[in-house]
């Protein structure tokens, strides 16, 4: 069976996932061996490492995080990297909205491989603070972002983790990419 075959998003998805899409997403397919995408924060990232070893019994082995970036959506995160010459955390927490609250610095990356077949939602990300106890200042959001509830360590590889990255160190980490190393080199060259 394929993982959320019969999830309704509409009657199962809790208030706060619903609310940080902009309008009501669509359910997609996705297949091994696509590889999803998730900037964290270093120290999420050891948490992460905990949960993927299952070696630490603080830690449920079965949370993976439910928000992730399809390879397609990080290519676009790198693209417009190097159109505005903007690094991957900046565009990440804009288009995504990631308030500073759930993610402080987002300057890790953790990279896996489907392993099986699962019913993700994806849609536009709403508008969010840009802190919760300030409510002025908002992230404008409007980033494709993908959200799959039930997923645990045993339905995907971990491929790669980074725990500090530069936008040309990650040009040959997706496969959807319409910017090559070179290109991302020349961009860095003339800031």
């Amino acid at each position: 069976m394929i993982l959320n075959e019969n999830y309704n998003f509409n009657r199962d998805a809790p208030a706060d996932v619903k609310s940080a899409f902009k309008f009501p997403p669509q359910r997609v397919l996705l297949e091994p061996p696509e590889r999803l995408y998730r900037i964290l924060t270093p120290a999420a990232v050891a948490e992460v490492k905990d949960k993927a070893s299952g070696t630490n019994p603080k830690v449920d082995p079965n949370e993976v995080g439910s928000w992730w970036m399809t390879g397609k959506i990080f290519g676009q995160i790198i693209n417009a990297s190097k159109q505005y010459g903007q690094n991957l955390s900046e565009i990440v927490r804009s288009r995504m909205a990631i308030s500073l609250d759930f993610s402080s610095t987002m300057n890790a990356l953790c990279i896996v491989e489907l392993k099986r077949g699962m019913y993700a939602f994806e849609g536009l990300a709403a508008p969010q603070p840009l802190m919760q106890k300030d409510p002025t200042v908002m992230l404008i959001g409007n980033g494709e972002q993908v959200w799959i509830p039930q997923m645990s360590w045993k339905d995907i590889f971990v491929v790669r983790f980074l725990n500090s990255f530069d936008p040309i160190n990650l040009a040959d980490l997706s496969p959807h990419l319409t910017v090559t190393l070179g290109d991302l080199i020349r961009a860095k060259q003339n800031r």
